[in-house]
């Protein structure tokens, strides 16, 4: 299966009427550029479509919205915000599953001090001391440079204590100050390969991209794309819900896909190649997220 290449998003819109589209290394591009991105979305605006933003981000999407607002990226451009960060925060809040109903109120962080704001307003208490924990929250490392193999020690621990680890995401990599640094789903990945249990939420989990959906209504889901860099997280969450997807080459693949910032169109014939890899594939690909 040959992925089709296309130059920006006009070429794609009058097929849909509503998209669900990623953050960082979509609206956000790898150089933290992202004038082309605010000029797709108010082409989109203008024509009648909708966007929900969906990132497997820890942030809460108050906070994302004010870092969007301060690039000028405002919210009457999309329909609203959905990240792995928020959907934790109403899985700890509401306990509608046995899994977080039962699983106790001492965490122990994996990430940064930002990441505590999931558990705003909820009685859940961090603890210093992984002895004392309850469940594990991994959102990242806990300095952006560090490698899985220095968790491997602390999660052996964690497996002899049989806790519980709650994974913001399943992203295995991710883009700091323009380097690849491990995601939460590395660490979360190595954890289970060790014997532990993980709970994972966000991309690609099939129920996020359906709840998107829900929110665009009356639009049929034949008539609702989605735009990301991931194939891990966004093809495969694209697959899985049956919605057409189009990646965006120069995000978190770049390197892969041999892409870089002066490239007009992406090389076809790497993106077929890593599509068959990952086992999913796009309705089509483009360089960036551009009109």
């Amino acid at each position: 299966m040959n992925v089709p290449i296309y130059q920006g998003v006009s070429q794609i819109a009058h097929n849909y009427d509503a998209f669900i589209v990623g953050i960082r290394g979509v609206i956000i591009g790898q150089d933290n550029n992202y004038d082309a991105a605010l000029a797709a979305l108010k082409e989109l605006k203008n024509i009648g479509k909708k966007v929900i933003l969906l990132t497997n981000s820890s942030s809460r999407a108050d906070l994302l919205k004010d870092v969007l607002n301060n690039l000028q990226i405002t919210p009457e451009l999309y329909s609203g915000i959905l990240s792995a960060g928020e959907i934790l925060h109403f899985e700890f809040k509401n306990k509608t599953e046995a899994c977080f109903s039962d699983i106790g109120n001492n965490y122990y962080l994996l990430g940064t001090a930002k990441d505590m704001a999931i558990f705003d307003n909820l009685s859940y208490e961090r603890v210093m001391d992984v002895k004392l924990a309850d469940f594990i929250l991994v959102c990242g490392p806990a300095e952006e440079f560090e490698d899985v193999d220095t968790y491997v020690s602390f999660l052996n621990t964690c497996v002899d204590k049989n806790l519980p680890m709650i994974a913001c995401g399943h992203d295995r990599i991710s883009i700091a100050k323009g380097k690849i640094v491990i995601g939460a789903g590395s660490i979360a990945t190595q954890y289970q390969k060790l014997g532990g249990k993980v709970i994972f939420r966000g991309k690609p989990d099939k129920k996020v991209f359906l709840y998107c959906c829900q929110g665009f209504e009356n639009v049929p889901v034949n008539r609702i794309a989605v735009i990301g860099d991931s194939f891990d997280a966004d093809i495969c969450g694209a697959n899985n819900a049956n919605l057409d997807s189009f990646l965006i080459v120069n995000g978190i693949h770049a390197r892969e896909l041999g892409a870089n910032l002066n490239s007009i169109l992406p090389d076809a014939e790497r993106i077929n190649d890593l599509s068959r890899i990952s086992g999913v594939f796009p309705k089509g690909a483009m360089h960036a997220f551009c009109w």
